[in-house]
């Protein structure tokens, strides 16, 4: 997305070909099980399905030509010790021009590798941004604790509690404040929630800087030098092999790793 970019309902002429623009949003999205990346646009451009403009359509070919220029840009898996369980939740608050609504990305590290990642809009609209930031948390607790259950299941349990990092200091302080404040009540299911996980020892929750905060992909749009640092910090990068040479020896399919 074009940094500051704010797309709307009714923002410019309406696109004649509907169909069109839904063929190809349906296909990004697609692509956005291997290609994290894009989320925060494909969920962007989803919004606008009922009734696509021309300005949706524009953003829409700008992320077909950064595709297109970014085939080969895939996942890295490597070996990492030691093994834990981290998550990172960022949002926009309040970010969504038509209905003030935010936006929520978070992030899911096993070992070291990205396992899972999320970028959507919230259900509710948050009156400020603590409690926008505390549902956000919610999300990657909950994504946090389904992945430890799984792992348990499987017999591999993990050496360390998961931890869920947060950037908002309001947040931090109110998942271990154990005095509840009338401006809270409203949030009270999520506070109960993540507190009785860190009673039970079963999350840890810190703070994050704001530059360090890895799920900041998912939720805006960013400047052409911290996208790129973002991607290789959530291990965005290029194969080292090449892949169109290997593809005209005619290499299995099967071989290949993104």
């Amino acid at each position: 997305m074009a940094l500051g970019q704010k797309l709307a309902l009714e923002d410019n002429a309406h696109f004649p070909d509907v169909t069109l623009d839904h063929s190809t949003i349906g296909a990004l999205q697609y692509l956005t099980l291997t290609r994290l990346d894009i989320s925060f646009s494909v969920n962007k451009l989803s919004q606008f399905l009922k009734a696509p403009t021309q300005h949706h359509w524009s953003a829409c070919k700008r992320l077909l030509r950064y595709v297109s220029g970014t085939r080969t840009l895939g996942l890295s898996f490597r070996p990492t010790t030691p093994f834990t369980l981290e998550g990172f939740s960022d949002l926009d608050w309040a970010c969504n021009v038509d209905d003030k609504r935010s936006m929520t990305g978070y992030c899911v590290f096993l070992g070291g590798n990205l396992v899972t990642w999320s970028s959507r809009k919230q259900q509710v609209i948050a009156r400020s941004n603590t409690e926008s930031k505390y549902r956000a948390l919610a999300s990657v607790t909950m994504e946090l604790i389904w992945i430890k259950s799984l792992l348990d299941e499987l017999q591999f349990p993990l050496q360390h509690r998961p931890i869920a990092w947060c950037e908002n200091l309001g947040a931090h302080a109110l998942a271990h404040n154990p005095i509840y404040h009338s401006r809270t009540k409203h949030i009270e299911v999520d506070v109960h929630f993540i507190r009785e996980k860190i009673l039970h020892r079963a999350l840890e929750v810190c703070y994050i800087p704001s530059q360090e905060q890895q799920a900041e992909l998912f939720t805006k749009s960013l400047s052409l030098s911290q996208f790129q640092f973002k991607c290789s910090k959530l291990s965005l990068s290029y194969p080292p092999f090449n892949l169109r040479g290997m593809l005209n020896n005619k290499t299995s399919c099967t071989s290949l790793c993104f």
